[in-house]
């Protein structure tokens, strides 16, 4: 029998036409593209289904606040799965898939070990889910939502729930990036410590010619030390989030913490996968284009900046905005809030624009009339803003140092 194994092995390296290390790599590859390819199928073929939906139903949709509700918002289905689908190509080309265990290894090892993780979890709960006797409940397929949201109290406290996991998703990236400075301090001393320092804050971009940043994103392998932390970061994040929404859509199959994140989902995003996934999906891109700093920068808006003006929009936000039903005031907060919170990573001149060209239109655009998350569009045009930014050099002044 050990023999069989042994032979059935050696044919499978001479199809593959390499060794036990390049079945390795093989193997790495094929986890990692393939826990992407997944997520992107489930989202394709969710929005296929909630645009059929809405076209059925298009005659018997209500409204909800006076605003037309539809099933799954597919527009940002697409997009995310876009976004998933250019990463796929970002990873193929920047990531080095080898096996002579070096630290260049590192990130693909990193990387195709989490869904792997995620898997053994996923068994394990569902062993236990099993012996318990947990039953799952059915999914809504209908597009109609309720007419009236909660109010009051308890829509704040919901909310505030729902934005808090952005600001510790937040805190956790800083703490990565401390992590990393105190073990390049315990590998490093004097002039080689401060040139690993360099690496690990800086990014790709070149200050005296910005328009490079093309070559570098999609040609150069490799990222910094860290900018690759937060890749593998926010990769995993995306995985995790995503096998939490799969699962739980399913209706058959469990994964942690689906009761906890379905208790503070609006009734609408029950039928489809919940904002969190726009956030971490929009920020992973963010990830492969901006360094360190400017990305926290870009972090700023969806963790101090949203939350606080969907506060101040709440308690004192009056007057509304007649298309969308967001507050001036929570407009105006928010804006306050992205300036002072971005100024500290990346100086006033990318906080000033950054706030009020992406911020303010951000909010003030969605969800209409452009029918996107913002979640998903903040991250996508501060990079960009960024990106234009650099191109016409001017280069971006970090008043803190982990």
């Amino acid at each position: 029998m050990i023999y069989k194994k042994y032979y059935l092995f050696e044919l499978f390296k001479f199809w593959i036409g390499g060794s036990m290390e390049t079945c390795i790599v093989l193997f790495m590859q094929i986890i990692v593209y393939s826990s992407l390819v997944i997520i992107v199928i489930a989202l394709l073929a969710k929005g296929i289904q909630s645009m059929i939906i809405n076209f059925k139903n298009r005659d018997k949709t209500k409204t909800n606040m006076g605003f037309e509700s539809t099933y799954g918002e597919p527009l940002n289905l697409v997009i995310m799965a876009m976004i998933l689908i250019i990463v796929i190509f970002l990873i193929n080309i920047r990531v080095g898939f080898q096996w002579t265990l070096r630290k260049q290894d590192q990130p693909a090892i990193i990387l195709s070990s989490i869904p792997v993780g995620y898997i053994i979890i996923g068994i394990i709960v569902n062993i236990i889910q099993y012996f318990r006797g947990a039953k799952k409940h059915t999914i809504r397929s209908d597009p109609v939502v309720k007419t009236l949201e909660i109010s009051g109290e308890k829509k704040q406290k919901t909310d505030f729930r729902r934005k808090f996991w952005h600001l510790f998703v937040f805190i956790l990236v800083i703490s990565i990036l401390i992590l990393l400075r105190r073990y390049l301090a315990s590998q490093a001393n004097g002039a080689l410590w401060v040139e690993h320092y360099q690496q690990l804050l800086d990014g790709f971009f070149d200050y005296t010619d910005g328009t490079q940043f093309i070559d570098n994103i999609f040609i150069r392998k490799t990222p910094p030390m860290g900018q690759s932390a937060i890749i593998i970061f926010m990769y995993g994040m995306v995985v995790f989030m995503f096998t939490i929404e799969i699962t739980r859509l399913s209706g058959h199959v469990f994964f942690l913490f689906q009761k906890k994140v379905e208790s503070i989902m609006r009734e609408k995003e029950k039928n489809t996968f919940g904002s969190y996934t726009h956030f971490a999906t929009g920020f992973l891109i963010a990830a492969w284009i901006l360094p360190p700093f400017p990305f926290l920068a870009a972090m700023c808006l969806g963790s101090f900046a949203d939350p606080i003006a969907s506060i101040i929009g709440m308690k004192f936000g009056h007057k509304k905005y007649s298309w969308n039903g967001k507050s001036i005031k929570g407009t105006i907060a928010g804006i306050i809030t992205a300036f002072i919170s971005m100024f500290f990573f990346v100086g006033w001149i990318y906080a000033l624009i950054g706030s009020i060209v992406v911020f303010a239109i951000s909010d003030i655009i969605t969800p209409k009339p452009l029918e996107i998350s913002d979640n998903i569009l903040m991250p996508i045009m501060i990079s960009l803003i960024f990106i234009l930014l650099t191109a016409l050099g001017i280069p971006y002044t970090p008043l803190i140092h982990f």
